[in-house]
């Protein structure tokens, strides 16, 4: 009879976010700074690859917060799972709550109908030190008060009746928080310890595939990689991840060290923002009020392009981007038209532009105008030469070790022809092959156990610039009129 009901019943649940569109040709690592105090072991995510599928998942693996300047990685999980609705995401966290830390001395707060409220951001629940005003009685968390984290990321202080404080109206209490700002480059950037075999920074993109399966395909670090110094060491680690796989990187340019289009070829050659791995972007983006570097939203642009045509086979120039405008550090706004948007994608940069809608604008890597080869100077040819690489390797790693006879190479050539046929005929590539040729493997190689196949691959250049020519034709206005 406990279920018996009578009447009009109602409940309520948690909003629910729109679950994003997993696309494995795009996954985006991403290094920086997050709000780990808001976790229940701040401490355990620290340094170490976190995959996200959702935003609910990012709030509870890494935290989140719309302070996008010194929480650096909230700026790529608010794009990704908030615009553009795109996973999985890999975050490497470098803020340590146990180094990048202040103490807060004690001061006295007032309790107001059983509560407390430290209006400030970044509190380690477990520094928390509550005492009598005189200072001479340490109160208990769990049994005289619960502290936890309101929406916005402050501390409510809430008093248990039964306990210790009784009906105390006044409490000492001291704290500490975490630091963004004691973060410098050498945290992003990171390196291996030969003496404990740890990695920090963006050294732990080598510990992606290992812990997590997953193969990088962007690496980025909003907030950091307009730094030249942290931008050379993604560009460097985009090579051979684990000895095996490339990805590209995505840095940004600083607004504040360039004063003019004009300047911006010189500055990213001379600068190391150059690299055929490299997709370099310029200016910064606003968004519903937030200033954000905008390499965090070219990897959003990249997935959903590729989530919309079956993996990296189009240009993510040319999309439309979920942003309200451009702008230079500090939140001063810039509009280039198309003019000047084509400038500084003669330059091998990607920018944005506002022409029926903001929209991605740049088809270049970085290496471009220095080198024009195809297969590097074009965002969609690297990176669908990558992705086709590491398929390949990913594919047929479990034959290494097998025999060296034909049975092994007629099978990898028959596969690998097979999916390049297939995405041939689907339109995604003009076309593909891969081949063994026996004047390239003689019988003392092949007996040393190293075999060599060829591989041909066209991926489909954009289309960045379609011309028409018009003339006036004097015959359709005789006709018009009636004559001959």
């Amino acid at each position: 009879m406990s279920n018996y009901e009578h009447g009009i019943i109602s409940s309520e649940v948690a909003t629910q976010i729109a679950k994003p569109t997993p696309i494995t040709s795009a996954i985006g690592v991403v290094i920086g700074t997050a709000p780990v105090n808001l976790l229940r072991n701040p401490y355990g995510a620290v340094n170490v690859p976190i995959l996200l599928s959702n935003f609910n998942e990012a709030a509870e693996k890494i935290g989140f917060s719309y302070d996008f300047k010194n929480y650096t990685i909230c700026q790529s999980i608010y794009a990704r799972f908030l615009l553009f609705k795109k996973a999985p995401l890999v975050v490497i966290n470098v803020l340590n709550p146990a180094i990048h830390k202040k103490d807060i001395e004690p001061v006295n707060f007032t309790v107001a109908n059983g509560k407390i409220s430290i209006d400030v951001q970044g509190v380690l629940l477990d520094k928390i030190k509550v005492q009598s005003t005189d200072g001479t009685t340490t109160y208990a968390a769990g049994e005289d008060y619960v502290a936890s984290f309101t929406d916005d990321g402050t501390v409510s202080l809430a008093v248990i009746p039964d306990g210790a404080m009784g009906s105390t109206a006044n409490l000492k209490i001291g704290y500490t928080m975490i630091d963004p700002t004691m973060i410098t480059n050498n945290d992003i950037i990171g390196g291996y310890d030969t003496e404990t075999r740890k990695r920090n920074g963006i050294e732990c993109v080598n510990m992606v595939q290992p812990t997590l399966g997953l193969v990088p395909c962007q690496l980025l670090a909003p907030g950091w990689s307009h730094i030249p110094t942290v931008a050379a060491m993604l560009n460097a680690k985009a090579k051979l991840i684990n000895g095996l796989y490339n990805a590209i990187s995505i840095t940004d340019l600083d607004t504040e060290a360039i004063a003019s289009i004009d300047e911006l070829l010189e500055y990213k050659v001379s600068n190391g923002y150059d690299d055929k791995f490299n997709i370099p972007c310029y200016p910064k983006v606003i968004k519903n009020g937030y200033e954000m570097f905008y390499s965090a939203i070219i990897d959003c642009v990249i997935a959903s392009t590729d989530s919309l045509n079956g993996g990296p086979y189009t240009s993510p120039s040319n999309k439309l981007i979920y942003i309200d405008g451009t702008c230079l550090e500090g939140g001063e706004e810039i509009y280039f038209d198309i003019t000047e948007a084509n400038e500084i994608n003669a330059a091998g940069i990607m920018t944005a532009l506002n022409l029926n809608g903001w929209r991605s604008w740049g088809n270049e890597m970085g290496c471009y105008p220095a080198n024009t080869d195809v297969k590097d100077r074009f965002i969609v040819c690297r990176r669908v030469f990558n992705y086709q690489d590491n398929t390949f390797k990913l594919n047929f790693f479990d034959r290494v070790d097998n025999p060296t006879d034909y049975k092994l190479i007629e099978a990898i050539v028959n596969s690998e022809n097979l999916m390049l046929a297939t995405l041939a005929s689907e339109g995604k590539i003009a076309g593909g092959s891969l081949s063994f040729d026996k004047a390239e493997n003689p019988a003392e190689q092949i007996l040393d156990g190293y075999i060599i196949f060829r591989r041909k691959l066209s991926p489909f250049t954009p289309a960045k610039a379609i011309e028409t020519v018009t003339e006036f034709d004097p015959t359709l206005n005789s006709a018009a009129l009636g004559g001959e």
